[in-house]
């Protein structure tokens, strides 16, 4: 008999300039590449030019769901069909002076006995960062790779409301007025209340006026 793990080996060009700060509105480049995974129920992330740092292989081990590369809107990754026993290395490398990322992902050790054959499917993906696509891969954590941050909810709400003002109209810039007529009329109780308090104050300014004229500062 024969022992062995099967290896699943991506790699990717690191940019040869790689802008940190002030690049998007969050102060990154929205498409700078990351190194993904989905590790212990938690998904994972690096930007290439932490990755570029790395003295040694990162090395992690079993529950490996998925790993991969990614952007703020496509994703490629490798999902593996035993996560329980799946581990991952992620290390930089370089072939020719070309400065790689190299994701690692291995899978359970199998036994193959004389004769006999053995064969092992997994599941690539490779597209847009869109929900409705991932929420079809929600069983291999796929979905996971979509953050918001903290406002994650709110992200998220509108998105879905924007979604469906483009099903009506089937025009993203006519979707995008509706949404924002939709958190006008949401939000005009708020709005109202302001403009109200506004006012009572400027109400108030000449008898303050007045007090400070008798009294001083």
């Amino acid at each position: 008999p024969v022992d062995g793990r099967i290896k699943v080996r991506l790699m990717d060009v690191v940019p040869k300039v790689v802008r940190k700060r002030g690049c998007g509105f969050y102060g990154r480049d929205l498409n700078q590449k990351r190194a993904v995974m989905y590790y212990k129920e938690a998904f994972k992330k690096w930007y290439f030019y932490k990755v570029g740092g790395f003295k040694t292989p990162q090395v992690f081990g079993d529950s490996v769901f998925w790993a991969g590369f990614d952007t703020n809107y496509f994703l490629t990754a490798v999902v593996s069909p035993a996560p329980e026993r799946t581990s991952a290395r992620l290390a930089p490398l370089v072939i020719d002076d070309v400065k790689l990322v190299e994701s690692f992902m291995e899978l359970p050790k199998r036994t193959i006995e004389p004769h006999a054959s053995y064969t092992e499917s997994l599941l690539l993906f490779m597209g847009p960062k869109r929900a409705e696509v991932l929420a079809e891969y929600k069983d291999e954590r796929l979905n996971r790779s979509l953050t918001s941050g903290w406002l994650g909810v709110i992200a998220e709400g509108l998105m879905w409301v924007l979604r469906f003002f483009y099903k009506l109209t089937h025009n993203y810039g006519i979707a995008i007025i509706l949404l924002a007529v939709a958190l006008k009329v949401v939000l005009y109780p708020l709005t109202r209340s302001s403009y109200e308090s506004m006012k009572r104050m400027q109400q108030l300014q000449p008898k303050i006026q007045e007090l400070k004229k008798k009294y001083g500062k």
